[in-house]
């Protein structure tokens, strides 16, 4: 699972292990898939490495894509909003999107950008949402390279402070 040749997501029956389908091109993520209704059709959305993709829940077959040319790892996964809406996030410094997923009256999908943050970003979390609202944990909300500092102050247990020409070390310990 996970790459081109149709294996970008793969369905497995859950009583027998057996394959299923399997659909996509794209390389796979981290990102966990999910089960949403989009355009009044039940569909499996999941972020790949390359694109956001709607699946047929049938057959796999990519009903819609939106490519994501950034090549960084996604971890988070796909939130739902409404019938037509969908935000996703990743970090290492693009952020998050919304799109909105659509069908026409001939049954040709589309999925088209709403807008974009580089300040909702979920680098190893989840997006919750509820009432018109987005909910991100604080420490995605901070640049990379700060949250790079504050794991490595966290798993060594010491602070390096330098600043003209001084440097100071203490312990650091977070509670």
């Amino acid at each position: 699972a996970g790459g081109p040749g149709g294996r970008s997501l793969v369905a497995y029956d859950a009583r027998t292990g057996e394959r299923r389908w399997s659909g996509g091109d794209d390389p796979a993520a981290y990102s966990s898939p999910r089960v949403a209704t989009l355009g009044g059709v039940r569909q499996v959305v999941v972020l790949s490495l390359d694109s956001l993709a709607g699946h047929d829940l049938r057959t796999g077959a990519v009903l819609w894509r939106d490519p994501w040319p950034e090549r960084a790892e996604k971890v988070s996964q796909p939130v739902v909003l409404g019938d037509d809406l969908v935000f996703v996030s990743m970090g290492y410094g693009v952020g998050g999107r919304l799109v909105k997923v659509s069908r026409s009256a001939g049954g040709t999908w589309r999925a088209d950008l709403v807008w974009r943050t580089r300040h909702l970003k979920a680098k190893f979390t989840q997006v919750a949402a509820h009432r018109g609202f987005l909910y991100i944990d604080e420490i995605n909300l901070l640049e990379d390279h700060v949250v790079d500092l504050l794991l490595d102050v966290a798993a060594s247990g010491e602070n390096l402070v330098e600043r003209d020409g001084l440097s100071v070390r203490h312990p650091a310990r977070f509670v």
